[in-house]
């Protein structure tokens, strides 16, 4: 073809006739291609269709992977955990990752991921579900015994009995006994104790205690030294065992290592060891829910892998990262030391004692020193199945919809190193950052670090183990603090501060661990050692948990790893430092004994004092806003302490206020307080009412809260009375006749106690029946300025004033307030892009008006102007004409909308809308579920007004006319929506009516038919 029309270009008398035949001539010589391509063609927009998952627009933004379909899904094998901390540089706080044909929602924001935590429609349970028979290997018969009992929830709430105090204690007691074992070899060496890699060393010691406190003394790891190399084995390749790509040879030593784990532990349960009174109970209880769903000994220790690898992979890293921050620090690590160092207590017979149960309290800069060792190194993945549609929000009005059946996933790593929660240093190790600040300009940081501190998940799957670690890592710290001088050597045996290189987080486990494993730290292919001088403890030592000592000392027994402790040619040196700065701090602890004594004695009467100071204030305060100045909370009475209030809450509910003249422990109604002192230390009574509750509800919860009476035969509860002020124009005809007012019509006046003061005699009251509604009282009482309560036996009423409407909607007009602002801004930015959306599209019309005036003149031009004339003209037109219908056609096709030019409008104009406002940070989810707030408050203070009979300008509240115009406007369009929905449902319905009716109708000929033949 290429050089046909070069020999035709190259001839200047060619005609457009020739040029025309030779097209369609090519054109059928290579139909076939054409038409491969045009499968082709067909296939990828197919594919583009069916493999992108659809997205509605109350979902979170779609994050387009940067190679199509598959990107996210390689990111994530490439980068495990990482992949997130890249996401988190495209500045969204939430997004859908579109994966295959699925998504998956990712969050980089600490209030949207507690606001995950906080809702029971996110569960982890289907990743235990799915993800088990993959890391356990179990068969099918237990998978279906899994999907089809209660034996998920069983097991949660087993784990959960099972980490009480008592549990807790013992298991601790169990694994530092075995650290002191093993620190003692320590003790007893020469000058110096040196490790070829600390990490293991630690991963190893760890693990044995761990698994000693778990199992007890039949502990499967005990005599076998190798299965501990399996367990590490097991999770360091865990993640190409679950691909479940033939597990034997992709992950061979992964698997295998599994299969000697499993034998291993089915040998633990077969024999029922667990039973033994030193396993854990977390164990037992494990083991007992699998035994009572009908598994067998051997399928729970294949099972029971899952908690030997649960208890080690995240805590033992976790150890190790919080030593290397603490040691590499000699100034920081003296700091601790000082702190702990009045925890170790003698008891006099040679044995030393660290209260772990104290650390907490008294220790607060070595807990922020694990809890930001925790921050540092957990990157792990938070992960969560969404069982219904369900909608959470960031505390800033925006709203997001995640659909039944997809997962969501949040990043520790993202959410650990967040600048707005943990400052400019996010980046690096602080040890004071968790040490509580309670200033008031303090208050917002500590919460935005409590909302982004997840290491442990959060909600009803907060990790069960970690008051476990806790005591397990802080006690081992602790134990090297006070007697040992720890140094990092490097190879060169000289002291360094360096941090070891982390490797990499699996997206199997939480907690990263150092690059190699700790091989080749200070140089590189250079293995370095870290030595442990001993100070003092010529004493025995020993470990107390809270509920008392262990009274476990010091002896000799190895490594504690379960294998020969290596030779070395130093151990720990000998000094009197330590001994000296624990005497001295013991001395200092028994001068001040009598002092915090003391102190305590002060904190608590003044605690006492306050709470009696909150008791007499706050009830006379607005409820639930502490935080506002007295201005802001005004009293309708004034100060008035003997008058009862009715005061309005943030909800719908209605608090009452009532000083009762009698004590909670005064036995009969007749006594009566012996003087005004006494009566005024008597605590007002609370009570919350809803306004559609009956006034016997509240005459029961009154009756409730006072004595009986005794009316010398027996002994009863007292009646209650309501009374409201009567419209006092109906008994003075002089004035009713002065006034143009019907009689037979009650007057309102909505001002409740900002009415005009009347006096005593001119009150006329009326007895209200209990039957009636707490709302309709207060409506009728709000024409006076109070209501009375009448106890019978108590000869004096309690006047209780009545809120006006400026006090019922107090609340609803603030928050109106505070919306109608959000509202404003947010509509100026919506209303400047859909007009740059509108002009965009108008303009794309207009260019394509230019281009088709364009095309008429070139046609004109040729066809008259030109050699060609119309013989080439004629078909390339109809050809291109064609071919824009075509395109056309096909493009509605997809699109799947209706063949008009408002549909592509409208489709441009939303494409381009859609763009504007992610670039310009409008949620369009979080504006409707906005405007709807707004509007329902709007239409909730129209309802009072009308049942206080005010006229409401909502113009004030609203802020101006425009807003006021905006909330319509979009109340309108809501509807409009609504009824074009209904009416498409309803034209649906029709269709479907109308298709059966004929199918049912083409049905019947054929019975007749049938039916004549068998006559």
């Amino acid at each position: 073809m290429s050089e046909g029309i070069g020999h035709m270009a190259g001839n200047g008398t060619a005609k457009a006739g020739s040029f025309l035949a030779f097209l369609v001539g090519y054109i059928q010589k290579s139909t076939s291609s054409y038409a491969s391509v045009a499968m082709l063609l067909a296939l990828a927009i197919l594919v583009h269709k069916f493999a992108s998952p659809e997205v509605d627009e109350r979902e979170p933004p779609l994050m387009k992977p940067r190679i199509p379909v598959i990107g996210h899904l390689i990111g994530m094998i490439r980068h495990q955990s990482g992949y997130f901390k890249t996401l988190e540089n495209r500045n969204m706080i939430i997004a859908t990752l579109p994966i295959l044909n699925s998504k998956v929602y990712g969050i980089w924001d600490a209030t949207l991921i507690q606001s995950v935590y906080r809702n029971r429609q996110l569960s982890f349970e289907p990743f235990a579900v799915e993800f088990a028979q993959r890391e356990l290997g179990f068969n099918n018969a237990i998978l279906k015994v899994i999907q089809e009992s209660t034996l998920v929830p069983d097991m949660f709430d087993g784990i959960h009995k099972s980490m009480n105090a008592d549990n807790l204690h013992r298991m601790n007691a169990n694994a530092l006994a075995y650290v002191s074992d093993a620190l003692d070899d320590v003790c007893n060496g020469s000058e110096a104790f040196e490790t070829n890699n600390f990490f293991l060393w630690v991963r190893d010691l760890m693990t044995m205690a761990t698994t000693e406190a778990l199992y007890g003394p039949h502990n499967p790891l005990r005599n076998n030294a190798s299965l501990m190399n399996d367990a590490w084995v097991f999770e360091a390749d865990l993640p190409v065992l679950m691909l479940g790509v033939v597990p034997s040879i992709t992950a061979r030593r992964c698997y295998y290592a599994r299969q000697r784990l499993q034998a291993a532990l089915s040998d633990y349960y077969i024999n029922n060891r667990d039973y033994h009174e030193d396993a854990s109970q977390i164990a037992k209880n494990r083991a007992a829910v699998l035994r009572n769903h009908g598994i067998s000994g051997e399928e729970v220790g294949i099972m029971e892998l899952a908690l030997l690898h649960l208890a080690t992979s995240n805590t033992i890293p976790t150890l190790f990262w919080f030593m290397v921050h603490v040691f590499s620090r000699p100034e920081l690590a003296a700091r601790l030391r000082d702190e702990v160092l009045p925890v170790v207590q003698h008891n006099g017979n040679g044995e030393v004692t660290i209260d772990i149960g104290t650390l907490d309290e008294r220790c607060p800069l070595l807990v922020s020193c694990y809890r930001e060792a925790i921050r540092m190194s957990n990157q792990g993945m938070g992960n969560r199945r969404v069982m219904e549609d369900t909608t959470i929000s960031d505390g800033n009005g925006r709203s997001y919809l995640l659909k039944k059946g997809c997962n969501v996933q949040m990043s520790a790593q993202v959410i650990h190193r967040l600048e707005k929660s943990w400052g400019p240093d996010s980046a690096n190790f602080v040890p004071n950052r968790f040490v509580v600040k309670s200033s008031k300009e303090h208050a917002e940081s500590e919460k935005m670090k409590r909302a982004s501190f997840i290491a442990f998940g959060g909600g009803r799957h907060l990790c069960p183990g970690r008051n476990f670690a806790f005591a397990e890592n802080l006690g081992f710290v602790a134990s090297l603090l006070a007697g040992f001088d720890v140094s990092p050597l490097d190879e060169n045996m000289k002291e360094t501060d360096t941090i070891p290189e982390a490797a990499a987080c699996l997206m199997t486990n939480a907690v990263v661990k150092p690059l190699n494993n700790g091989r080749g730290y200070g140089q590189p292919n250079i293995e370095m050692s870290y030595a442990f001088r001993r100070v003092c403890l010529q004493l025995p030592a020993s470990f107390s948990p809270k509920h008392g000592p262990l009274h476990q000392a010091f002896r000799p027994a190895g490594l504690g790893i379960g294998t020969q402790a290596p030779g070395t040619g130093r151990a720990f040196r000998l000094s009197a430092k330590l001994r000296d700065e624990i005497d001295d701090a013991k001395a200092k602890k028994a001068n001040q004994h009598d002092m915090y004594k003391e102190e305590d004695k002060e904190k608590f009467e003044r605690d006492e004092l306050i709470a009696l100071r909150k008791q007499e204030e706050r009830p006379w305060h607005r409820a639930g806003d502490e935080v506002e100045q007295r201005e802001s909370s005004k009293d309708p009475t004034n100060g008035d302490k003997t008058r009862g209030r009715l005061l309005t809450t943030p909800t719908r509910l209605l608090k009452l206020i009532l000083p009762l003249p009698f004590h909670a422990e005064q036995s009969r109604i007749t006594q009566t307080p012996k003087n005004d002192d006494e009566r005024e230390e008597i605590a007002p009574l609370a009570l919350l009412v809803h306004p559609q509750q009956p006034l016997s509800y509240l005459e029961r919860l009154l009756q409730a809260e006072i004595p009986p009476i005794d009316d010398g035969r027996r002994e009863r509860i007292p009646k209650i009375y309501f009374r409201a002020e009567a419209d006092h124009q109906e008994t003075k005809p002089d004035r009713r006749s002065s006034q143009k007012q019907e009689g037979n019509v009650a007057s309102y006046s909505g001002l409740g106690h900002e009415g005009p003061k009347k006096d005593r005699d001119d009150t006329n009251w009326v007895r209200w029946s209990s039957s009636t509604e707490v709302g309709d009282f207060i409506r009728d009482a709000a024409r006076g300025r109070e209501f009375s309560i009448g106890i019978e036996g108590y000869n004096q009423e309690l006047r209780v004033a009545v809120p006006s409407f400026n006090d019922r909607t107090y609340y609803m007009r603030i928050r109106l307030r505070r919306m109608s602002r959000r509202v404003e801004e947010l509509a100026k930015l919506k209303q400047e892009c859909d007009y740059l959306a509108h002009r965009g599209a108008h303009r794309l019309a207009q260019g394509g008006f230019a281009l088709l005036s364009g095309w008429w003149g070139v046609v004109y031009y040729v066809t008259f102007h030109t050699d060609f004339g119309w013989d080439l003209v004629e078909p390339v037109t109809y050809l291109a004409g064609l071919t824009t219908i075509m395109g056309g056609y096909l493009w509605f096709l997809y699109i799947s909308k209706d063949l008009s030019y408002k549909a592509a409008l409208n489709i441009t104009v939303s494409k381009r809308q859609q763009a504007l406002y992610q670039e310009r940070g409008f949620d369009p989810s979080a504006w409707e579920a906005l405007v709807h707030e707004a509007n329902s408050l709007r239409r909730e203070i129209r309802f009072v007004a009308t049942e206080y009979d005010v006229d409401w300008d909502e113009t004030k509240d609203l802020g101006g006319e425009e807003v006021q115009e905006v909330l319509d406007k979009e109340k309108k369009g809501s509807r409009r929506r609504h009824d074009e929905d209904e009416d498409e449902a309803d034209e649906d319905e029709r269709v479907e009516h109308k298709r059966k009716d004929d199918k049912k109708a083409s049905k019947q000929p054929e019975k007749g038919s049938e039916s004549t033949k068998a006559s």
